[in-house]
């Protein structure tokens, strides 16, 4: 028999006539072919016309034409509602237009929220689809940056990127304009700086930061040890990464135009099969080694706890100081969180009985 086809985590943006999106697991993210059948990873244009649309309340809603949001709009958390928009230097007409673009786009966000709770493992438990932010009259949601899936043996070649801005369209912020730069969530030592970081992103959708510094960014939750440093991250609608560093280690950059870097990728779990999305520990990925990834995401799902210990990873993951396990995760309101334990102690989930006095 054939394996089914990979499971996509998103709908296919829409298309010009004759096109179509397949999925490819492998590489997380979709690949269109032509009418000729000519396959390509840059994503081709919505269709030419969108034709006016009408549907009354609770009915289902086709597809909305993709948007990203201008740069220089704020950027909110996963699951955060935008404020409402406010009239402005707007005309009386163009608020409204946007205002019926908003109800579209929200009523069929509703609508992929429950068919994902009722067919998805993952998003069980009144968990919420990730979103991320939108600008009125326009839908940005999950598209815009989705969770990687999968593995798939007959994927396509890898993407190549020519040149700037080649490899994404401007309808996904590319295309002359810079990528979103996504922080999902970010770690130093057993504290979480998500919203230090995401202060810290440039207009360029750039993430810089000196290492011989982060105290200094961060403040000191380890005096006198070598502390260690990652965040979990994506640009537009690219897969998600994650990149460990630590202290005293020169120049620590996020930049719109860098490739996949397939390690950092490694990090990230499927999350049809585990609510963990990544386990860090010191600079490395601590689901390899030891037992392996399997025994170890089912270790945690079930029980809720490990030992941060060399012996349990199975390996060292910074030769040296003392490290830290960070576990990075999915949490009941659809966003993303850690769970931290330092070497030689106990690192428990929420889903841990023990947990609530660790």
């Amino acid at each position: 028999m054939e394996a089914p086809p990979p499971v996509a985590p998103i709908p296919a943006p829409p298309l010009p006539e004759g096109w179509k999106a397949e999925w490819s697991a492998q590489y997380n993210t979709w690949f269109y072919l032509n009418p000729a059948g000519v396959s390509q990873w840059e994503y081709p244009g919505p269709p030419q016309q969108q034709q006016p649309i009408y549907a009354p309340p609770n009915a289902a809603l086709p597809t909305p034409p993709l948007q990203s949001p201008p740069l220089e709009q704020p950027q909110y958390s996963i699951g955060q509602e935008m404020p409402p928009p406010t009239d402005g230097d707007r005309g009386l007409g163009k608020g409204l237009l946007m205002g019926a673009g908003g109800l579209l786009a929200g009523a069929f966000v509703a609508h992929k929220i429950e068919e994902h709770k009722h067919h998805n493992h993952f998003w069980s438990g009144g968990s919420k689809l990730p979103l991320a932010s939108a600008g009125a009259g326009g839908l940005l949601g999950a598209m815009g940056s989705h969770l990687p899936f999968g593995n798939n043996s007959a994927a396509p070649p890898p993407p190549q990127h020519h040149g700037f801005g080649s490899y994404m369209p401007a309808a996904f912020g590319g295309g002359g304009g810079e990528p979103r730069l996504n922080i999902h969530c970010a770690a130093y030592c057993d504290q979480d700086v998500t919203n230090a970081v995401r202060s810290m992103v440039k207009p360029g959708q750039v993430f810089e930061v000196d290492t011989d510094k982060l105290v200094d960014a961060f403040g000191d939750p380890w005096p006198d040890n070598r502390k260690q440093f990652s965040i979990l991250y994506s640009y537009g609608e690219r897969p998600w990464e994650l990149a460990a560093s630590s202290e005293r280690n020169g120049l620590f950059q996020l930049l719109p135009h860098q490739p996949l870097d397939r390690k950092r990728m490694e990090f990230v779990q499927d999350p049809n099969q585990s609510r963990v999305i990544a386990l860090v520990w010191g600079m490395e990925n601590g689901l390899e080694g030891g037992k392996g990834k399997l025994e170890k995401l089912k270790q945690i799902e079930t029980s809720g706890e490990f030992d941060a210990t060399n012996a349990w990873m199975g390996f060292d993951g910074m030769c040296g100081p003392a490290k830290t396990a960070v576990v990075y995760y999915r949490a009941h309101n659809g966003g993303v969180t850690i769970a931290c334990a330092r070497e030689n102690g106990t690192c428990r989930l929420p889903w841990n009985p023990l947990a609530r006095w660790t």
